[in-house]
C-alpha cells in the first residue's frame, strides 16, 4: 500500500537514511537539522510504500520579486532506487502541487541536474517546464563549522 503524508517525529531517521543514500551526503542528520531550522515555513513529505520509507521531498514558502508572486521550492526531492518508475514521483509533485493550491502558491520550482533525463521526462509528462537558467556558485566556507 502507497502513502503519502507530511513528514512525522517518527519518521525522521528512516528519511535521514533516504536522503544520504539518494544524495551521499557528508552529513545527513545536519542536513535536515538545517533544513527544517533555517526555514521558518518548510515542510516535508514522504512516501510510503508498507509503511517503509521510499521517498522524500522538502518544500518551502518563497517569495519571487521578478514574478511578485509566492512560490515554493522544492528540494531534496528522491525516491528509493528499487521505487524508481512506479509512479511515486507524480503522486509526490501531485500532494505537493494539492497543497500549493490550497494555500494559494502560484507555482512551483526547483532545480536538477542536467544528467537526470529520465527524471526530467517525468516532470515534463507532467506539465513542468525547463526553464532556461544557469546557476553560479562561489564556495565561500568550506569545511568550516558555523
Amino acid at each position: 500500500m502507497l502513502d503519502v503524508r507530511l513528514l512525522q517525529e517518527e519518521d525522521i531517521d528512516e528519511t535521514i537514511s533516504l536522503i544520504n543514500r539518494c544524495f551521499h551526503i557528508k552529513n545527513p542528520s545536519q542536513l535536515y537539522k538545517n533544513m527544517h531550522q533555517y526555514s521558518c515555513n518548510g515542510k516535508s513529505l514522504v512516501a510510503l510504500y508498507n509503511q517503509k520509507i521510499v521517498g522524500h521531498i522538502f518544500f518551502e514558502e518563497k517569495y519571487s520579486y521578478e514574478d511578485d508572486q509566492v512560490y515554493y521550492w522544492l528540494s531534496y526531492f528522491c525516491i528509493d532506487q528499487d521505487f524508481r518508475r512506479k509512479k511515486l514521483a507524480t503522486k509526490m509533485l501531485n500532494k505537493v502541487e494539492e497543497i500549493a493550491y490550497q494555500n494559494q502558491i502560484a507555482f512551483l520550482k526547483f532545480y536538477s541536474f542536467n544528467y537526470r533525463k529520465a527524471a526530467h521526462a517525468c516532470y515534463q509528462k507532467l506539465g513542468y517546464q525547463k526553464v532556461d537558467t544557469t546557476v553560479f556558485q562561489k564556495n565561500i566556507c568550506i569545511d568550516h563549522e558555523f
